[in-house]
């Protein structure tokens, strides 16, 4: 059971004091026998890069600092939580309390703890589906786990850790390897917040009006955000799903209502029917899929929070305004 002392950490504090007093942490599990760890952070972790150009004008405090890099070629902007406090970037960024828990338990960065970053522009594939970005990073993936495994920690499985977006990306990498493979390297698959805390609805009122609270840009707004949040395959990925949302009305209108039975019709009536294809061959093949990871699995979901039912908009001629 060597996966308890990880499902601990992800306990609520006072529940994790109480089975697990920290002054018994470093000798509950020897380092010797952790099972290598990859992390899959959630979408505000991606690992993305910057360059500064000479036009590059710092604004006023935490901009200030990032103008010292100006010249300086490409940088992570959220690399990892150590890069983002060097650069006061942010105080606690991206599971820096879980990273500094099983650094507690003796895991190390690049030792027998990887973090796995993607682009979250694009949807992890169901098994069977296409996806060239997800087929090249899901083999980079497997070869990570290989190395770590046999190379470096005698054959000791992996453990996958997602949350949030990064929970489906975990998700859809164990079903898309064979089942040799997950037998002979995965150890223990943990999805951590897999679903939206936020509920599925907002999604669609992002299609409708731009991502809102989801990228942070400066100086835009979220309809200036739409066209580009439009163009990404995860815009359409959560939207709900008939077979939890039924008949009952997401989206109110003047003109009409319309289920989850009827986003084709939505994205029609929004001015998206570019989505309408994908939607088709995607997201509703992903709603379909309920085939097994078929590894040792731990699903942790909050309880009692409530999330948005039904959306009400202020229809205009291109259905821009809501409440």
């Amino acid at each position: 059971m060597a996966s308890i002392p990880l499902l601990r950490l992800l306990l609520p504090l006072p529940l994790r004091e109480h089975f697990w007093p920290s002054h018994h942490r470093p000798n509950d599990v020897g380092v010797g026998e952790l099972h290598p760890i990859f992390v899959v952070p959630g979408a505000s972790c991606s690992n993305l890069g910057a360059w500064l150009t000479d036009a590059y004008i710092p604004a006023v405090g935490g901009e200030v600092r990032r103008g010292a890099l100006k010249g300086k070629g490409w940088f992570g902007l959220w690399e990892n939580s150590s890069d983002l406090s060097t650069h006061h970037y942010s105080e606690e960024w991206c599971l820096a309390s879980l990273i500094g828990a099983l650094e507690e338990m003796g895991y190390r960065d690049g030792d027998n703890m990887y973090g796995v970053p993607y682009d979250i522009r694009y949807a992890p594939p169901i098994p069977g589906q296409a996806s060239q970005v997800y087929s090249r990073h899901f083999r980079e993936f497997m070869e990570l786990v290989e190395t770590a495994s046999e190379k470096q920690h005698h054959n000791k499985k992996a453990i996958i850790l997602g949350h949030s977006l990064g929970g489906m990306v975990a998700l859809e990498f164990v079903r898309n390897t064979p089942s040799a493979w997950r037998d002979k390297y995965i150890e223990h698959l943990f999805l951590v917040a897999p679903t939206l805390s936020t509920g599925f609805v907002p999604t669609v009122r992002n299609l409708v009006s731009g991502p809102k609270d989801l990228l942070h840009v400066a100086n835009t707004t979220a309809l200036s955000l739409r066209p580009m949040w439009r163009s990404f395959e995860t815009s359409i990925v959560n939207v709900p799903s008939p077979g939890v949302f039924g008949h009952e009305p997401i989206v109110v209108t003047k003109r009409r209502n319309y289920s989850a039975y009827d986003l084709e019709d939505l994205l029609a009536a929004i001015g998206f029917s570019d989505g309408i294809e994908p939607f088709r061959r995607r997201t509703i093949a992903r709603m379909n899929y309920i085939e097994a990871p078929m590894v040792p699995l731990t699903c942790i979901n909050a309880v009692g929070r409530d999330t948005t039912a039904i959306r009400i908009l202020m229809v205009t001629s291109t259905m821009n305004r809501q409440k």
